[in-house]
């Protein structure tokens, strides 16, 4: 069934908007001013693990972790027309999982009508890798420190720089090996 909105546009209209709807790679959801969902795409019911009966009603607050129903309110009564906003949640799949999602939220006047269009995308990858990078600079901010450490012998700096490189790489053995002139050969081993 094709929701009221959708039936009044004209039939090419209509087409190109339910093909772009359907087909997002996002999770599109538009809402009524309360939160409650009046249509959603496929993508959003498969990433929640809903069908879109299940869905269509429900406030929005019954999937995003990040706010309830007086914070819906609060955040749809301050949103202008036609100006995004940008923001952070985390949405509840039916199995009780849960997956990090960035939202653009725009509030729309539709014949009359208050509509809020939230389009979602899962970033799980992202924050896996902003994380990862996170780590690794923090690691190298570790580095510098003992390497900047004047008051430590070089080889008190050397045994520092390879604990930590059994720590990063989860093995007991790290030696240095061999000096060679100004070369330093160093042994890390994983076990």
């Amino acid at each position: 069934s094709i929701p009221s909105w959708r039936e009044r546009l004209p039939e090419s209209t209509r087409a190109r908007l339910t093909a772009l709807f359907e087909h997002s790679p996002d999770m599109i959801d538009v809402l009524d001013p309360d939160g409650r969902l009046l249509d959603v795409n496929q993508r959003l019911c498969s990433e929640l693990g809903h069908t879109e009966s299940e869905l269509v009603g429900k406030g929005i607050w019954e999937y995003d972790q990040t706010i309830d129903k007086d914070g819906v309110s609060s955040l749809l009564a301050g949103l202008s027309v036609d100006d995004p906003q940008t923001f952070e949640a985390q949405y509840r799949r039916a199995d009780g999982s849960t997956f990090p999602v960035e939202i653009n939220l725009v509030r729309l006047d539709i014949e009359g009508k208050d509509r809020f269009i939230a389009i979602s995308r899962n970033i799980t990858e992202q924050r896996h890798q902003r994380d990862l990078l996170e780590h690794r600079a923090q690691v190298l901010r570790q580095m510098h420190d003992i390497i900047v450490d004047q008051d430590q012998a070089f080889t008190d700096t050397v045994e520092a720089l390879l604990a930590l490189a059994r720590s990063e790489l989860e093995t007991t053995y790290g030696s240095l090996s061999e000096i060679r002139g100004d070369e330093y050969v160093f042994e890390v081993v994983e076990t």
